[in-house]
């Protein structure tokens, strides 16, 4: 699932459409992306709020790439890596 912000808004909105989703069971991939967002906002922010994994797409083409990561057979060394580097920012708060 993709998530697309243009202004701050955005970005909070994005936080509302994560509970929703976790509300509804849904744990597909996120990706998320746009110019209000960074990697420590989806990992603080955003990641918190939801079942599945969610990832940080700096660029349309970061998010592509990690979807067609998704669909492949890295999908867990991808989702692994992400948890991880989420932890760290978590923990450097």
């Amino acid at each position: 699932i993709g998530l697309s912000g243009l202004l701050t808004r955005s970005a909070e909105a994005m936080i509302s459409v994560a509970e929703d989703l976790k509300a509804a069971g849904v744990d597909a991939p996120l990706l998320a992306g746009g110019a209000p967002l960074s990697e420590k906002f989806v990992a603080l922010k955003l990641a918190p709020k939801y079942f599945g994994p969610v990832f940080y797409a700096r660029d349309a083409m970061h998010g592509l790439e990690a979807a067609s990561a998704l669909l492949s057979d890295r999908r867990e060394q991808l989702v692994r890596t992400n948890r991880e580097a989420q932890g760290r920012l978590a923990g450097e708060r």
